[in-house]
């Protein structure tokens, strides 16, 4: 038996022989064979032998992680939890399941996997806390090494209230006073 594969998918006599094995078996018994492909794209094979053959369709799913937004509007303080939009497309004709990493100055600080459709594009949110300083985020996925860069932005402590007037019954006090 030997495994066939459409070289380019349109049926036109292209193909290339992938793999090749010998099998027996009585004329009133089965025998089993395994061929294992990993295909990237949507392929069509076949098995050739001394009986008909038969083409199979594989369908493959293709990930893209197209983009990553910051949701939390700025300025970022380090009392929030910043959110993060990742935009995944799956061009294949299989559902597909993609690793997605948020990284703050390179070091991984959430991740997740997530199912995509096929032919469907999601936005799957991601969320970590950051510390002060100037931090550069990015979104990447193991699958294809890709990456959407977020951007960078400064964290700061939240601001300090230097304006503020308390008011109990009908006395009041100033910044820096006291009352009873």
């Amino acid at each position: 038996l030997t495994l066939i594969r459409d070289g380019d998918g349109d049926d036109d006599g292209d193909t290339e022989q992938l793999a090749t094995s010998n099998v027996s078996a009585a004329s009133d018994k089965t025998a089993k064979i395994s061929f294992t492909v990993t295909p990237t794209q949507t392929e069509t094979f076949s098995v050739q032998g001394p009986a008909s053959s038969q083409n199979v369709t594989i369908d493959v799913a293709n990930l893209s992680l197209t983009d990553a937004t910051l949701v939390t509007q700025e300025p970022v303080t380090t009392t929030e939890t910043v959110v993060v939009n990742a935009t995944v497309t799956n061009s294949g004709t299989a559902t597909g399941v993609i690793p997605l990493r948020l990284r703050q100055n390179g070091t991984s600080e959430n991740r997740t996997t997530r199912e995509i459709p096929a032919g469907e594009t999601v936005t799957v949110q991601l969320q970590t806390s950051l510390s002060e300083g100037t931090r550069n985020l990015t979104v990447t996925s193991s699958l294809g090494n890709q990456s959407a860069t977020v951007g960078e932005f400064v964290v700061a402590p939240p601001a300090a209230v230097t304006n503020a007037t308390v008011r109990v019954g009908s006395g009041s006090v100033g910044p820096g006073g006291t009352t009873t």
